[in-house]
């Protein structure tokens, strides 16, 4: 292999020390960054919500379960309503904008389950807070729920006693046995007595559709990345980020010998001289070429002949 060609692995086996350098530096960085950020810590409660109604069985009404997604995710923006985030604010005694900025509510895949966390930044707190939203949450919903439990208990209760002043209004017939219209009276006030007792029992039984799982737990550790799981990742990233310097500076390198080997091909070669015309014949100098120097043991040449002088035109013959 060429000197001069570009080899990935050479180019990293002479730049191993940026790769180290970049590590270092990076991982520092990272870590000491990382002191100075305050630790986060999160508290998580698990919530079942059921699609039936509990107190059905007692109120006699329908059980449909009806569409669960949507009923899970209608249950999910309850939690974060006003009405359970200010009532936690206040039981907590913060405000409805940290509880908020605080709480995240979340749906497990394929489950009817509800995760609600907080965050804060001891562990005891975020604890608290989640805590705190889930009774809050618990609460409003067990109030939604008994609430037209007694509404339809205390109408029951006064039909019933409208009709048991009808019925004490009936006199008795003349054999002294009761009127068949106080009988049927008396029949109609103990069966709504009955509907009253249920639905008293069902308000006293209701928590709404949602139950708890697993109560707010206290967290051992941050959530947030901590000085040392900084450092390596710092590390890592160094690392990566020397490997791709190492590798472009042994890529610029044999870039830069190939550009030179070039050169020194270039200047090895003759160069040709370009001619406009035919190669002009050597001429000779009009005054008489000195003779060569004769080699070593030769016998002088001769000199060369005188030239002939030109012949002159006699007078007489006109020639």
């Amino acid at each position: 292999m060429s000197a001069d060609r570009f080899d990935p692995v050479l180019a990293l086996a002479r730049g191993w020390w940026l790769v180290l350098l970049c590590a270092a530096l990076v991982a520092a960085v990272l870590g000491l960054g990382l002191t100075q950020v305050d630790p986060v810590y999160r508290s998580s409660t698990t919530l079942l919500v059921s699609s039936v109604d509990p107190t059905a069985v007692l109120t006699g009404s329908s059980q449909g379960g009806g569409d669960v997604v949507r009923s899970i995710n209608t249950q999910a923006r309850v939690v974060l309503s006003d009405a359970v985030t200010e009532r936690a604010a206040d039981d907590l005694g913060l405000r409805p904008r940290d509880v908020r900025e605080a709480v995240t509510v979340g749906v497990e895949e394929q489950t009817d389950v509800l995760v609600v966390s907080a965050t804060a930044g001891t562990p005891e707190q975020a604890q608290t807070v989640a805590a705190g939203v889930t009774a809050a949450y618990l609460d409003i919903g067990q109030e939604s729920a008994v609430a037209p439990l007694l509404a339809q208990a205390d109408a029951l209760q006064a039909t019933a006693v409208q009709l048991q002043g009808q019925v004490g209004a009936v006199p008795l017939q003349e054999d002294g046995t009761p009127d068949p219209r106080a009988v049927a009276l008396a029949e109609e006030v103990a069966s709504l007595a009955q509907q009253e007792a249920r639905l008293r029992a069902a308000a006293d039984l209701a928590t709404g559709q949602v139950s708890v799982l697993t109560a707010a737990d206290l967290p051992e550790s941050p959530s947030s990345v901590g000085p040392r799981s900084g450092a390596a990742v710092g590390a890592v990233l160094g690392g990566a980020l020397g490997v791709m310097l190492a590798l472009l500076r042994g890529w610029t390198s044999a870039r830069a010998g190939q550009r030179g080997a070039a050169r020194r091909r270039a200047g090895d070669e003759p160069v040709p001289v370009a001619t406009t015309g035919p190669a002009a014949a050597p001429t000779s100098s009009p005054t008489t070429a000195a003779p060569t120097a004769a080699a070593p043991g030769a016998a002088p040449s001769a000199p060369p002949a005188a030239a002939a002088p030109a012949p002159v035109a006699s007078p007489a013959t006109g020639e």
